[in-house]
């Protein structure tokens, strides 16, 4: 990636990504476009990770890890009374001068695997259909690109629609919060599906009992947005009381035996969050034919949350069965879940 392209993806992030979400990240990726040096460590990234993201949380997991820099003044998750954004950018280069090397091996070391447990407000209701299509048989839960596999405790927390009632587990602390828009109701979600399997597919997964891993988890999440910093510290927790089954390796290999692994009694659903834009288009192809492959002895439906050539992330279920798909689209959705636009009738 060259200069001019990594001010572009910059630029862009601020605008799509920040601008309206987080005042700290949009300030800064627009002036990181505008200098030369930062736009060198930039560049360093790997062309299969967004940059952006990657940067911030290399300089966030720094500061959260403990070195003190007049920086941390304009973080909110590590200031209590954080000093306006608009003045941030000059301490911010000041930082990834003084700690480059520190923050070019977390860029080389590092990926972008930001577990957003907010995402479960559109899995809710999409796995709650899928269950209903299926008689209400027992669900396999198979995540591509798990990260720390929190999402597979989605029938484990506690929903609010804005309907003015809860759904899921209402005692549970770790909160779903999100807007429904448009026309179409919820869901009959008030009786949630029998899970069978939970199991999370990952380069390289999140270990939560690592101090370091747990560390990089909570850095990806944006400074200046304390409800999502205490979702997942909650969702941590709820993980480490019901841990899930996290395989290491390439999730295309590893799939077709897991999925043999998986009793005939239940319902097998693949999914995945913000995970093949990671994918060159040829693993992505590969990744199709697989399902397709796979479907030739069972039926399995696949869940896509997924950004790519689309100008909003979509939810679509695809149910493969003897090598062929059947493509429902079923909502629109904001990329940390913060509204749905549900779709499906």
């Amino acid at each position: 990636m060259n200069a001019e392209r990594a001010a572009e993806v910059l630029r862009t992030f601020a605008q799509t990504g920040c601008r309206g979400h987080s005042p700290l990240y949009e300030q800064l990726c627009s002036r990181m476009a505008e200098d030369e040096h930062i736009l060198k460590i930039v560049q360093s990234a790997p062309d299969t990770q967004p940059a952006p993201n990657l940067i911030l949380a290399a300089v966030h997991c720094l500061l959260l890890g403990g070195i003190r820099h007049e920086l941390g003044a304009y973080y909110p998750s590590i200031s209590e009374s954080p000093l306006p954004p608009e003045s941030a950018f000059n301490p911010f280069k000041a930082f990834c001068l003084e700690h480059e090397s520190a923050i070019r091996e977390l860029v080389a070391t590092r990926r972008v695997q930001t577990n957003e447990v907010n995402r479960c407000a559109y899995l809710l209701p999409a796995f709650c259909l899928i269950s209903k299509q299926n008689l209400q048989r027992p669900l396999a839960m198979i995540e591509m690109g798990t990260s720390a596999g929190l999402l597979l405790n989605w029938d484990r927390y506690s929903y609010d629609f804005g309907t003015g009632k809860s759904y899921g587990q209402p005692s549970s602390a770790v909160n779903i919060r999100t807007e429904w828009r448009g026309t179409k109701k919820p869901l009959q979600l008030e009786s949630l599906p029998v899970i069978a399997d939970r199991i999370g597919l990952d380069l390289h997964p999140i270990d939560l009992n690592d101090e370091k891993e747990s560390l990089w988890l909570r850095a990806l999440v944006w400074p200046d947005q304390p409800e999502r910093m205490k979702r997942i510290s909650n969702a941590i927790q709820e993980f480490k009381t019901n841990p899930v089954t996290l395989l290491a390796g390439d999730g295309l290999e590893r799939l077709p035996s897991v999925v043999d692994s998986i009793s005939r009694e239940a319902t097998i659903c693949v999914f995945h969050c913000h995970t093949l834009n990671q994918l060159s288009a040829e693993r992505r192809s590969d990744f199709n034919e697989l399902l397709s492959k796979c479907s030739k002895q069972r039926p399995i439906y696949e869940l896509s949350a997924e950004w790519i050539m689309t100008a909003q992330p979509e939810l679509n279920l695809i149910e493969w069965e003897n090598g062929h798909s059947k493509k429902s689209h079923l909502a629109n959705v904001d990329h940390h879940g913060r509204w749905v636009d549900w779709k499906h009738e």
